[in-house]
């Protein structure tokens, strides 16, 4: 969405991947895969993916388990990429940039 409005386009269009992460050590592969399923039913013009933490470093073998998303974003290969937010209890979001926002 970033990247679509630094360029002029759209904020959101039918090539906007939407990367969802969270982490939750109680919530399952499977359960995630349903959330998932969920949204790409409920918005299918969007590209969902989700992803528990939890569980990502089994796709990668070198890499430790996270401990948060926050540490899981802040080991992005792209840093770019890594920005987040997080919808508090208070209805107000919370930024997450490890690397910044002036790339």
């Amino acid at each position: 969405v970033i990247w679509n409005i630094l360029s002029d386009k759209p904020g959101f269009d039918t090539e906007t991947d939407v990367d969802v992460i969270f982490f939750d050590p109680d919530i399952s592969y499977e359960e995630t895969l349903n959330i998932e399923n969920r949204l790409k039913r409920e918005f299918p013009h969007y590209h969902w993916e989700v992803n528990n933490q939890v569980y990502m470093h089994i796709y990668s073998p070198n890499t430790q388990s996270y401990t948060s998303s926050q540490d899981a974003m802040s080991k992005y290969p792209e840093r770019c990429t890594a920005v987040g937010l997080r919808l508090l209890d208070n209805r107000q979001l919370e930024l997450f940039a490890p690397y910044g926002l002036d790339d």
